[in-house]
């Protein structure tokens, strides 16, 4: 129970992003914002392996970055699932009294991938 021994009330943020980890020779060069799969489905450009690694096929652009052929492409990003599975696990470790719940990268994207209802469900756990 180390949370509870903290001597400050503390906080919670939950993440609400996606994003697209960009490697090139083994090492990160970029994040892309909001990159979900649907935006790789160009089986001329990209190859994918698994659901959240793909392949550049050939040198391109993608949301206004350059991408070269090798590079490899790591979907990241928080399911619905996941984020409410945080947030039980989490909330009997946090006084509910004294934090804020907060989301992490709230913009117009992400209220149309997470539903108002999920996020109101959040709220009502915390």
């Amino acid at each position: 129970r180390p949370f509870r021994d903290y001597p400050l009330p503390l906080d919670l943020a939950l993440p609400l992003f996606r994003w697209g980890a960009v490697f090139r020779d083994g090492r990160l060069v970029r994040l892309i914002n909001d990159l979900g799969p649907e935006a790789l489905q160009d089986t001329t450009r990209f190859r994918a392996f698994g659901e959240r690694h793909f392949g550049v096929l050939r040198s391109t652009y993608l949301q206004g970055y350059y991408l070269y052929r090798g590079d490899l492409l790591r979907l990241e990003g928080v399911d619905s699932s996941a984020l409410l599975r945080a947030l039980e696990l989490l909330h009997p470790l946090l006084d509910a009294r004294t934090r804020t719940l907060l989301f992490y990268h709230l913009d117009s994207s992400v209220v149309e991938r997470y539903s108002l209802p999920l996020l109101r469900r959040c709220i009502e756990l915390d």
